[in-house]
């Protein structure tokens, strides 16, 4: 039987078919590969990126009711990221403006940010500040294809994850469990967690929360340091947007604390630079595939169940409609006549939907405080002797920058 692939290329589509239509429209396609490494005993996938259908809006929402109990979206976590900036400023000022790959800056705020929900979650991580080489090794694990680094990361999570008691950590897991569905509404459908511990067992067992996870692993620590990543070189390529960031940072912040996220309503050009560098960055250029779990109706065609869809964020960050010029990195397009940040409805980096990033709300503080941070107190320059870096990328897990060097040169 022939099968096809839908691909929604425009932002109205998308979000009549993820939002409005998200019901039918949140499943995944069967992967062969992937079902090997991701599938348990009875065949069901597992992590928050591959289940679907009942056990993946289980198991989304107790992730969500997780991260928010343990700081995503409260001042405890904004501080957590302020935290690890500071200690990033700090190693930039001793390295004595000696050039720099930044690959590893944004590496340590997320990977230590992300560090904090493994160690509240009765998980730790045997080594919390990853040495050198292990960041290494993991840029160079996320820049396989997809497939296949999905695959290794699964074996490498379960050498750096050790639960510390694996009786006490069931309990535990049981007990969240429990609590969650306890504080559902009586007419709110119970699945068997609630009455008997065998199933709480049976959704989230060790394996599926190694595949939870990893999951949160790649979507809260790797989008977020390859946007940062980009958004430095680009300040590199455009110094003219530099100064002006940094102007309204020294009006807005001045030098004597750290930013918050309470600073960004009265920093619209800088919000502005973050958004387009989102949308140049263009990181995920198409998303994981969904597919259809009843017949709809999308752009005058019947979409039958069972059929892959995905959308092209690529086509829809460049879309002249919504941004005039594409070509051009111009942050001024996010800013209305009286330079009040407006937000542009086909800026999707999260995606949209039921299915939109997990990790949104932490992934905003954190490339606001860290770029912010870092341009609040360093210039960047590029070190004599080296080429100018191109603007080309690699495309693993995500669209990445190549590796570049850079001079972090404090300013006066």
């Amino acid at each position: 039987m022939r099968m096809f692939t839908v691909v929604v290329n425009d932002v109205e589509l998308a979000r009549e078919a993820f939002l409005n239509q998200g019901e039918h429209t949140s499943g995944r396609p069967y992967h062969t590969m992937l079902r090997r490494y991701v599938a348990d005993e009875r065949g069901e996938m597992n992590g928050l990126g591959m289940s679907a259908g009942k056990r993946w809006k289980e198991q989304r929402k107790f992730a969500l009711s997780k991260l928010r109990e343990f700081g995503m979206g409260k001042v405890s976590i904004e501080k957590k990221i302020q935290e690890e900036t500071s200690a990033c400023l700090a190693h930039l000022i001793d390295t004595n403006r000696e050039p720099l790959d930044p690959q590893a800056l944004p590496a340590v705020v997320t990977l230590n940010v992300i560090d904090l929900y493994y160690t509240r979650c009765s998980v730790r991580l045997r080594r919390p500040r990853l040495p050198q080489t292990e960041r290494q090794h993991q840029h160079h694990l996320l820049r396989y294809p997809v497939t296949v680094g999905h695959l290794l990361l699964n074996k490498e999570l379960k050498s750096n994850i050790a639960m510390r008691h694996e009786k006490q950590a069931t309990r535990r897991i049981e007990g969240d469990v429990r609590d969650y569905f306890r504080r559902l509404p009586a007419s709110a459908p119970l699945p068997a967690a609630r009455t008997h511990t065998h199933s709480c067992r049976r959704h989230l067992s060790a394996f599926q929360l190694l595949i939870s996870v990893r999951d949160l692993f790649l979507a809260g620590s790797h989008t977020a340091m390859t946007t940062l990543r980009w958004g430095l070189l680009f300040m590199l390529k455009y110094p003219h947007v530099l100064r002006k960031v940094q102007a309204e940072i020294d009006d807005v912040i001045g030098r004597g604390r750290l930013p918050c996220m309470a600073d960004q309503d009265n920093m619209p050009y800088t919000r502005a630079t973050i958004a387009e560098v989102q949308r140049v960055a263009d990181i995920v250029p198409l998303n994981l595939a969904h597919s259809t779990t009843a017949e709809i109706q999308l752009g005058g065609y019947v979409i039958p169940a069972g059929t892959d869809i995905l959308a092209n964020f690529t086509a829809i960050l460049n879309d002249p409609k919504y941004f005039p010029e594409p070509e051009k990195f111009r942050p001024e397009r996010h800013l209305d006549e009286r330079g009040d940040f407006v937000q542009n409805e086909a800026l999707i980096p999260f995606s949209i939907g039921r299915r939109v990033c997990l990790g949104e709300a932490l992934a905003r503080v954190e490339l606001f405080i860290f770029f912010t941070g870092i341009l609040q107190n360093f210039n960047i320059r590029l070190p004599d002797g080296v080429t100018d870096p191109s603007m080309d990328g690699t495309f693993g897990f995500t669209w990445m920058a190549n590796p570049y060097l850079l001079h972090f040169v404090a300013r006066p």
